[in-house]
């Protein structure tokens, strides 16, 4: 299963970068490396926090938890297998990130495979909801 919000614009690499890396190792999500999409059209390279490759089930919720609660991974562009996501129920319904209590859930249980390569955009402009007070105070008390 590919995920992809609203403010993500998927590579056409995408599917072909992400899908062989569930044959070759026994992990249950995956996702790309992604690169801002500014509003004047511009690429900017978002620097990783984190490893790229495979890692252990709990290693991106560890960092979260020593890094105040910011999970170093944006989830729009989650490719998952679709059996562990509906294990977990789908996105869970919260009034903020509801995608990322899923996406820990996922995280806490099951190892992972990180692209360095760019396999998304995440795409800046001035309307996104999440930038206004309201979403920012929920996704605050949400994590």
């Amino acid at each position: 299963m590919q995920a992809l919000d609203q403010d993500a614009l998927l590579l056409p690499n995408a599917l072909a970068t992400l899908i062989p890396h569930f044959d070759k190792h026994a992990i249950h999500w995956a996702i790309g490396q992604a690169d801002d999409l500014m509003p004047d059209g511009s690429r900017k390279e978002y620097p990783s926090p984190i490893p790229f490759g495979l890692r252990a089930a709990a290693a991106v919720n560890d960092w979260a938890a020593q890094n105040g609660g910011n999970w170093p991974i944006h989830d729009a562009a989650l490719m998952t297998r679709t059996a562990s996501f509906r294990a977990l129920g789908g996105w869970a319904g919260i009034p903020s990130d509801d995608e990322l209590a899923t996406f820990a859930a996922l995280s806490q249980m099951t190892d992972r495979y990180y692209e360095e390569k760019p396999t998304w955009l995440y795409r800046h402009h001035p309307k996104q909801t999440h930038r206004t007070e309201m979403a920012q105070a929920l996704s605050e008390s949400g994590r």
